[in-house]
């Protein structure tokens, strides 16, 4: 669902004003407070911040869902569990075998070929 989808660089940091900039032309609903709803979602563990201070990228796309899912009547504590259930089901995904075996099948030549390449300096 909402982990697999991310148009964002895994590893490009922003700060909290740009993650608001950004969140507010998404139309996320933030409150009077932007940066103390920010905070709070952090503090709460629904939205992830680093050791120095910056958001991945993707912490957008967890704001989004969120508002997502309280304008859908849900509490912060439903979301919650609505996402830490799909960071479960996303850290499962690569453990199983006939899941990368899937992923390998459907990858292209190049793409399997750097895998395989990855895999084998992994080992």
């Amino acid at each position: 669902m909402y982990l697999e989808q991310s148009p964002y660089q895994r590893d490009q940091l922003i700060n909290i004003d740009q993650l608001i900039g950004r969140a507010l032309d998404h139309s996320v609903e933030l409150g009077d407070n932007h940066h103390q709803t920010i905070e709070n979602y952090v503090s709460s563990g629904l939205v992830p911040r680093l050791l120095n201070g910056q958001f991945p990228a993707t912490a957008l796309d967890r704001l989004i869902f969120i508002d997502s899912m309280l304008k859908e009547g849900k509490s912060e504590e439903e979301v919650k569990k609505i996402l830490d259930e799909e960071r479960k089901k996303f850290l499962k995904k690569p453990m199983d075998l006939s899941t990368l075996v899937s992923a390998y099948k459907g990858a292209s030549k190049s793409l399997l070929m750097l895998g395989s390449i990855g895999f084998v300096i992994f080992l």
